[in-house]
């Protein structure tokens, strides 16, 4: 079911804490929620959403055929994402939030990086560090910050599990340098949803129940000058490799096309529907 009905006031926008939601989409206890003030994309499950960090002992795969599958998919991700970061950064500390295996961190530190990497799971800790001697912090972020100056903060498909975006962003500008580089890929969903929705396939694009928001361009980047982030810029940078070859080609070739537009709009149109990464940096003299 659809449409645009006042959500109940127990549920509030994740950005801005606005009451006033408009429901756009409802599956069961799943809702995709719009809030009318500030245009942010609220996830709601019907699940109890303070458990959820305990789970995520269990997020990451354990057996080694689906991590060689997920660092397959992910590699050329991490390729174009490190290749960028050579032209952008100003610096070379480097922090990744929500390091995972470790493959972005080995990649980085190859790169030239002075990598450090904060991870929730024992498991990707132990991996990463068994595999390429990276030594993961389970510290939470507001920790680090309170002490470490970094270059450059990194997340990849993080901040969309976070239940409070603004906090996050707030963390990682204090983690950083004056002048300091926010790098951040996230998924586009909704577009690809309302697709899919309209010629009734069945999936499950938003990762019920671990997705909390969704993202636009507009409000990520509204997110990131909110925040205390200027140059503030959104771009595709690639797809993964999935379903095979014929599906890494659609993806590379879709991701292509994308940053074509991109590029001939001075990033202000991409292609909906595709994961993206925004960056911005902080003031070089001022702290956010």
């Amino acid at each position: 079911m659809t449409g645009h009905v006042l959500a109940p006031d127990t549920d509030r926008c994740r950005w801005c804490e606005s009451h006033d939601l408009a429901t756009l989409r409802e599956r069961g206890k799943h809702r995709v929620l719009r809030c009318r003030r500030c245009g942010f994309l609220t996830l709601k499950t019907g699940i109890d959403e303070s458990q959820l960090f305990d789970s995520y002992q269990d997020y990451l795969p354990l057996d080694a055929a689906a991590i060689a599958q997920w660092e397959h998919a992910q590699r050329p991700v991490i390729v174009r994402a490190v290749r960028e970061l050579r032209r952008l950064a100003p610096g070379r500390s480097l922090l990744e939030v929500g390091a995972g295996f470790g493959f972005f961190l080995d990649r980085a530190r190859s790169a030239g990086f002075d990598v450090h990497g904060l991870e929730f799971s024992a498991a990707g800790r132990r991996y990463a560090h068994d595999r390429f001697g990276l030594d993961l912090s389970d510290e939470p972020l507001e920790r680090v910050s309170d002490g470490a100056r970094f270059d450059v903060v990194c997340a990849f498909y993080l901040v969309e599990h976070l239940p409070n975006p603004r906090t996050f962003l707030r963390q990682a500008a204090r983690a950083l340098k004056p002048g300091g580089l926010l790098f951040l890929r996230w998924p586009h969903t909704t577009p690809l949803v309302r697709v899919l929705d309209a010629v009734g396939i069945r999936h499950d694009l938003y990762h019920a129940p671990w997705h909390l928001s969704d993202f636009t361009p507009a409000t990520m980047e509204r997110a990131f000058a909110e925040t205390g982030f200027e140059q503030v810029t959104t771009r595709t940078f690639g797809g993964t490799a999935i379903f095979g070859p014929i599906g890494t080609l659609g993806s590379r070739g879709i991701a292509a096309l994308s940053e074509a537009l991109e590029i001939a709009s001075g990033a202000r149109l991409s292609l909906p529907g595709l994961t993206k990464t925004t960056f911005g940096y902080l003031p070089a003299t001022t702290r956010a």
